[in-house]
């Protein structure tokens, strides 16, 4: 029996000629693209950046003290910040609201003074620490920047007053 000449089959890396044809290189790696991942991490980064709502003006209550430890008044700096309605705070350069102590005015005159009564209570030698003194409802932004104030002046150590409990 005579058997019949084989016709050329198409397979991966023949032609249909019977040519033989190079393998193609498989990607055998394992390395995973993050790229895509990144790039949706971004974009819901700016989404929730974009989306929220920023409220500077929200005040928050702070808990009461249980435990801390006392300040001496006469070694520290005092800032006091009264509470205003519809004002951010009263600024008095001093411990209590004494009003020739307040200060008033556009921020950058008040930021002035503030940093010169920290310089001049720095310089004394006898002022050591910063103590601010918050009235409930004061709003947070202005103590923060007063704590950043406290910062540029050279002091290190900086206190926020607190209402005790038994």
């Amino acid at each position: 029996m005579a058997q019949a000449a084989p016709t050329p089959v198409e397979h991966e890396g023949h032609a249909p000629s019977g040519l033989l044809l190079p393998r193609r290189e498989t990607d055998t790696s394992t390395d995973m693209d993050i790229t895509p991942m990144i790039d949706i991490t971004f974009l819901l980064l700016i989404f929730f950046l974009v989306a929220t709502a920023m409220d500077p003006q929200r005040a928050i209550e702070l808990p009461e003290a249980h435990y801390g430890d006392g300040v001496n008044p006469d070694e520290a700096a005092i800032i006091t910040l009264g509470y205003e309605e519809g004002q951010e705070a009263a600024i008095f350069l001093g411990n209590g609201k004494d009003p020739q102590l307040r200060v008033q005015g556009p921020w950058r005159q008040v930021r002035q003074q503030i940093l010169q009564y920290l310089e001049q209570q720095l310089a004394s030698g006898e002022k050591t620490t910063v103590l601010i003194k918050a009235e409930r409802g004061v709003n947070e932004g202005i103590v923060y920047r007063i704590e950043q104030l406290v910062g540029e002046s050279g002091y290190s150590t900086l206190y926020q007053a607190v209402m005790e409990t038994d």
